[in-house]
């Protein structure tokens, strides 16, 4: 099976999973249901930007798209290779999954030579790469910021004077 007859099965797939007609994805997704339909028989792929915006909408990973059994790429992944768990579905979780997508996408897109395609995805992958650095250091100031408080509470419980000088 060819990448554009799997993507063509894939697409139909979840597009038939998430409930949703030709027209109605169509609409959502800001395209004539013509379009639709060239991807559903394998005629083409939609771009990158567009490709994010459907797996966002029909909520399957970019790379699920071009599996070999779309009924087992549909399951979302709880862990990452490196043993890490993050609770689904926060936000950590997400901008991980996300980041795990551009990735898979990225190498599929060399693997077929689409070198501006895949720069437009590098793109996308510094943005999430960006989210998850503010993140992280938002955490850390709480943390702090806990630390501190706890230390406190933890000081005057103790017969301590809140801000000794």
């Amino acid at each position: 099976m060819t990448k554009k007859s799997t993507f063509a099965r894939n697409f139909r797939y979840f597009r038939e999973k998430a409930h949703l007609g030709q027209e109605a994805l169509a609409e959502k997704i800001g395209v004539n249901v013509r379009t639709i339909s060239v991807y559903e028989t394998g005629k083409g792929y939609p771009k990158v930007d567009l490709l994010i915006k459907i797996s966002s909408i029909l909520s399957v990973p970019v790379e699920h798209f071009f599996a070999d059994n779309p009924e087992h790429a549909g399951r979302p992944v709880k862990s990452s290779s490196a043993g890490l768990s993050l609770p689904e579905g926060s936000d950590a979780f997400e901008t991980v999954q996300r980041y795990r997508n551009a990735i898979k996408a990225c190498q599929h897109l060399i693997e077929n030579g689409n070198t501006e395609a895949c720069q437009s995805l590098i793109n996308s992958f510094m943005s999430a790469v960006d989210e998850l650095e503010t993140t992280y250091m938002r955490n850390k100031e709480i943390e702090a910021k806990l630390r501190y408080a706890t230390e406190l509470i933890s000081s005057i419980a103790n017969g301590g004077k809140p801000f000794n000088k």
